[in-house]
C-alpha cells in the first residue's frame, strides 16, 4: 500500500522542467572551442544537469557574445542573462528604433555610466560625434546581416574609448532587433602606439647612428641557393659613404656593384649567416675585399652581420685609426719589452706596476717578484729619500730632470744608473703614474773613473817631475847665480846687478814650481792625507782667494784609499773655487765628519755665506763642467753629491761616501 501511495504521489507531481540550449558558432576555432567549454560550465552550474546543449553553424535567434560567437538560447531567460552578463566584452541589445533594451555591466563600465543609465538610451548617445555616421551605417547593415566596425565611444567623463563593434541581427517575436558586442581596444591601441613609438625610435636611432647600416635580402637561384644579396635599406651614414659610381645602394645587387666581393671571405660570411642564423663579426677587413683600393687605400673595417628574416642586417665601422693605434701600441710594447734598459711603470702610490726584461737584468728581480713592491726598494738606504722626492714632484705635477743615481740589485750589490722619469697621465689629465727608464752606467763610470785615475796619476807624475827634476835644476841655477853675484861684487864688476836679478828670478821660479807641484800633488801619503790636505787648503784660501776659510773635523777620518782621498780633495777644491767665483762668499767652512747611524758613511761638506746657488738641470747650457765632474768623482767612489742653494744664505755642497775603513 505504501509503495502504491508513493507511486501515486509521483504520478501527480508535475514533470521536472528541462532546458534546451542551442549554441551557434562561426567555425571550429580554438577561440570558439574555449567559448563552448565556458558555456558548458555555466550551464552545469545553473541547470544542474537539467539542460541539453546543441552546437551548430546556423543562425537561429542568435545572440552575439565574445566577438564572433553567437548563442541561441531557447526557453532559458535566466541562463541567457547569466551568459550575457558574464561576457568579457560589453554587450547591448537594441530594438528596431535603436533603443537599448538591455546591456551588461562591462558596457556600462566602458562608457562610465551605471547600467540603469544605459537602458533606454540609444547607442548613438555613447558614440563620439565624428563617428556617429559610421555607427548609423553599422546599425542599418546589422538588420540585413552581421557587420563589424571600429569606432570611438564617448565616456561620461569625456574620455574616448576606441572599440570594435560586432553587430548581428536578432529576431524577437518576429521583430528585428540588433545585438551589439563592443570590445574595448584601449589596451590594444596603447600597445599599438607603444609599438609605433618604439619602431619610430628604432628608425631614428638606426637612421642617425654614426656607423653605416644596411638591410639585405637574399637573392636565391632556382635551386634555392643564395647567389647574391639586394640592398633594401641603407641609413644616412651608409648613403653618405663614398662608393664611387655606386652612389645609390638601395635596390642594387651587391655583386653587381662590388664584383670584388664575390671571392672574399666577407661574402662567404654573408651567406653563412643567412643560412645558419648565427651572427658573426669580422674584424679589420681591408677595403680591397669590397672594391678596388683606389678610393680608400689602406682603410680597414669591422663588419657586424646578423640574420633578419630571409636576409641580413649589416653594419660596419672604420677602424683604420684604431688599428693603426693598436699597431703603434704593439710596436711600443715590443720596444719596451726588448729594450736593454730597465723600463718600469710606477703607480701613483709609488708601487711597481710593470717590469720589462731590461729591469730584470739590471735589478735581478723577476717580474712576478718586482710587481707590487714599493719603488724605494730599487734604491740603497741612503738613496731612498731621492726616490720619495721624485714621487712627490710627480704628484705635484712638477718636472723631474734626468739624473744619475744609485740602484741596488736583488743580491744587495749597488750599481750606478742614469734615470729618466716621465709622468703618465690619465684620461682626466691628472698624473696616474710614472715611467722610469733606468740605464746601467756602472761600466761607463768605471771607465770614467779609470780615466780620472789616469789623469790624476799623470798630474801627480808631472808634479813629481816638477819637484824632482825642474825644481832641482831651478834651485841649482839659483845657487849658481848667487855664487856668480858674489864673485862679481868682489871684483866690482858692473854685471853684479844683473846676476842679482837673475838670482831673484830663479828663486821666484823655484817657488812657483813648488806651488804647481803641490797643486798637482796636494796630498801626502797615508790615511791622514785628506785631513792634512783639506786643512792646508783652508789655510791657503786667505792668500789664494781672499776669504776666511776654516776646516772642521771633530774626529779623525782616515781614508786609506789614495784615489778616494784625491777625489774628495778635488771636490772640496772645486766647491771652494765656486763659492769664491760664483757665490762671492766671505766665509767658507770645510767639514769632514762620520755619520753615527752605524751605516758606515762619511760626509764632506763645503758651506759658504754667499748669494746662494741654484743647480742648473742636466743639459742646461748654463751648467758648467765643474758640477758634472764633482758628481762623477762622487759616484766613482760610491758616493752621492747634493748641492743645496739658499738665496742670500749661501750654498752647501755635500758629498756622502762610504767610510774609508770599510
Amino acid at each position: 500500500m505504501a509503495a502504491k501511495a508513493r507511486q501515486s504521489r509521483a504520478a501527480r507531481r508535475p514533470p521536472q522542467q528541462r532546458f534546451l540550449l542551442r549554441l551557434n558558432v562561426t567555425g571550429a576555432t580554438p577561440r570558439n572551442t574555449g567559448a563552448i567549454e565556458n558555456v558548458k560550465r555555466i550551464c552545469e552550474e545553473q541547470f544542474k544537469g537539467r539542460y541539453e546543449l546543441l552546437v551548430g553553424d546556423v543562425y537561429q535567434q542568435p545572440v552575439l557574445a565574445k566577438g564572433e560567437q553567437v548563442f541561441n538560447l531557447e526557453g532559458a531567460e535566466h541562463p541567457y542573462r547569466v551568459i550575457f552578463e558574464t561576457m568579457g566584452e560589453g554587450a547591448v541589445a537594441l530594438d528596431p528604433d535603436g533603443t537599448i533594451l538591455y546591456g551588461n555591466n562591462r558596457f556600462a563600465d566602458m562608457v562610465g555610466v551605471p547600467l540603469d543609465g544605459v537602458i533606454g538610451r540609444t547607442l548613438h548617445d555613447f558614440v563620439a560625434p565624428e563617428w556617429a555616421a559610421l555607427a548609423r551605417d553599422l546599425m542599418e547593415d546589422a538588420v540585413r546581416g552581421d557587420t563589424k566596425a571600429e569606432i570611438v565611444l564617448l565616456a561620461a567623463n569625456g574620455g574616448r574609448v576606441p572599440a570594435h563593434l560586432s553587430a548581428v541581427p536578432l529576431r524577437v517575436n518576429e521583430a528585428p532587433h540588433v545585438c551589439v558586442v563592443a570590445t574595448d581596444l584601449r589596451k590594444v591601441k596603447e600597445a599599438e602606439e607603444a609599438r609605433r613609438r618604439s619602431e619610430e625610435r628604432l628608425r631614428i636611432a638606426v637612421e642617425t647612428m654614426p656607423d653605416p647600416f644596411i638591410i639585405l635580402s637574399a637573392v636565391r637561384s632556382a635551386c634555392c641557393r643564395i647567389g647574391d644579396f639586394r640592398c633594401d635599406y641603407a641609413n644616412e651614414a651608409a648613403r653618405q659613404q663614398n662608393f664611387g659610381h655606386h652612389s645609390n645602394l638601395v635596390g642594387a645587387r651587391l655583386l653587381q656593384s662590388f664584383p670584388a666581393l664575390r671571392k672574399s671571405p666577407l661574402f662567404e660570411a654573408f651567406v653563412r649567416v643567412a643560412e645558419t642564423g648565427l651572427p658573426e663579426m669580422l674584424e679589420t677587413i681591408p677595403w680591397s675585399q669590397l672594391a678596388k683600393p683606389r678610393l680608400r687605400a689602406g682603410k680597414l673595417f669591422d663588419f657586424r652581420i646578423a640574420r633578419l628574416g630571409d636576409g641580413l642586417a649589416v653594419s660596419w665601422t672604420d677602424v683604420t685609426e684604431r688599428a693603426q693605434a693598436e699597431q703603434t701600441r704593439a710596436q711600443l710594447a715590443a720596444l719596451v719589452t726588448s729594450s736593454h734598459d730597465a723600463v718600469i711603470g710606477i703607480s701613483s702610490d709609488g708601487r711597481i706596476r710593470t717590469w720589462n726584461a731590461g729591469a730584470e737584468r739590471a735589478y735581478g728581480y723577476a717580474a712576478e717578484e718586482a710587481v707590487g713592491r714599493p719603488a724605494t726598494d730599487l734604491a740603497p738606504p741612503h738613496g731612498q729619500a731621492e726616490v720619495l722626492d721624485i714621487l712627490e714632484k710627480l704628484r705635484r705635477g712638477k718636472p723631474v730632470e734626468a739624473r744619475r743615481t744609485l740602484g741596488i740589485r736583488k743580491d744587495g750589490r749597488p750599481f750606478h744608473a742614469s734615470l729618466s722619469v716621465s709622468p703618465i697621465r690619465g684620461a682626466d689629465g691628472k698624473v696616474a703614474g710614472a715611467s722610469w727608464i733606468c740605464h746601467d752606467i756602472t761600466k761607463q763610470l768605471q771607465i770614467d773613473a779609470a780615466v780620472l785615475a789616469a789623469a790624476e796619476e799623470e798630474r801627480q807624475r808631472i808634479g813629481r817631475d816638477l819637484h824632482d827634476s825642474v825644481g832641482q835644476q831651478l834651485t841649482a841655477i839659483t845657487f849658481l847665480c848667487k855664487t856668480l853675484e858674489k864673485r862679481l861684487v868682489q871684483q866690482a864688476m858692473p854685471l853684479a846687478a844683473d846676476a842679482a836679478a837673475i838670482s831673484q828670478l830663479a828663486a821666484k821660479a823655484v817657488a812657483e814650481s813648488k806651488a804647481i807641484s803641490r797643486g798637482l800633488c796636494p796630498l801626502p801619503k797615508g790615511p791622514e792625507a785628506l785631513m792634512s790636505g783639506l786643512n792646508e787648503l783652508a789655510a791657503n784660501a786667505k792668500a789664494l782667494h781672499g776669504v776666511a776659510c776654516r776646516f772642521h773635523c771633530p774626529k779623525p777620518v782616515l781614508i786609506r784609499n789614495e784615489t778616494t782621498a784625491m777625489h774628495l780633495y778635488r771636490i772640496a777644491q772645486e766647491a771652494l773655487s765656486n763659492a769664491v767665483r760664483h757665490g762671492r762668499a766671505r766665509k767658507v767652512q770645510i767639514s769632514l765628519t762620520c755619520s753615527r747611524d752605524g751605516k758606515g758613511h762619511c760626509v764632506l761638506s763645503v758651506a759658504d755665506d754667499g748669494k746662494g746657488f741654484r743647480e742648473p738641470p742636466a743639459g742646461d747650457k748654463k751648467r758648467g763642467k765643474g758640477l758634472d765632474i764633482m758628481a762623477d768623482r762622487a759616484r766613482s767612489i760610491g758616493g752621492t753629491l747634493r748641492i743645496e742653494g739658499r738665496p742670500r744664505r749661501g750654498t752647501v755642497v755635500e758629498c756622502t761616501f762610504p767610510d774609508g775603513k770599510q
